[in-house]
């Protein structure tokens, strides 16, 4: 039998711009924590695509309100970026029909956005791979999907959130200590 040396690596220690953290179990919790290179000067123009998917209480306006108020606080409290809405589009029929899509992301074109919020209801693969297929190669616009939580988004969400949105600026959320040390001679592979 073909045996091949290995190690368990121990948790890594992510590097923050304010310190370090020491891990016992995975955990991305950011609560205090600053990425490390933020890019605060981009100016993102977003457009809300919403999906209610038979819940409707993301289609109520105060609903969509307080969840724009909760991304814009989470972009401001880790730096990633200016956000104003300039519109949006309530699409119950686009897991179903791509071309209610191509219509959605027209509007945002027209409106000048360069940012997609796509806002679902429930997982929904053809609602957003549709939108992220004409975001990424047809229109050239940065896009987030939000999944509803029934007891709405928590700080862990929004942190992961913009840990993404931190990337699409340009930025570096954090490093792993010694990780230079640790991979020296290694050589990793992706498929």
């Amino acid at each position: 039998m073909l045996q091949i040396p290995a190690t368990i690596l121990p948790y890594p220690k992510p590097e923050y711009s304010n310190g370090s953290v020491a891990m016992t179990k995975p955990s991305w919790d950011l609560t205090r924590h600053k990425f490390l290179l933020t890019n605060n000067r981009v100016v993102f123009k977003c457009f809300m695509i919403i999906v209610p998917d038979g819940i409707g209480e993301i289609a109520d306006p105060a609903f969509l309100q307080h969840t724009w108020d909760a991304f814009v606080a989470g972009s401001k409290t880790y730096s990633t970026g200016t956000f104003s809405r300039v519109g949006h589009h309530m699409s119950p029929d686009l897991a179903r029909n791509r071309a209610e899509a191509t219509i959605a992301m027209d509007k945002a074109q027209a409106k000048g956005a360069n940012y997609i919020m796509l806002f679902l209801g429930k997982k929904s693969i053809p609602a957003y791979s549709a939108i992220k297929d004409l975001a990424d190669r047809k229109y050239g616009m940065h896009s987030s999907c939000l999944v509803y939580k029934d007891r709405g988004f928590t700080l862990q969400y929004w942190g992961n959130l913009m840990m993404k949105v931190n990337l699409k600026t340009g930025g570096l959320n954090h490093t792993a200590a010694g990780v230079n040390d640790v991979l020296k001679d290694t050589l990793v592979l992706g498929a």
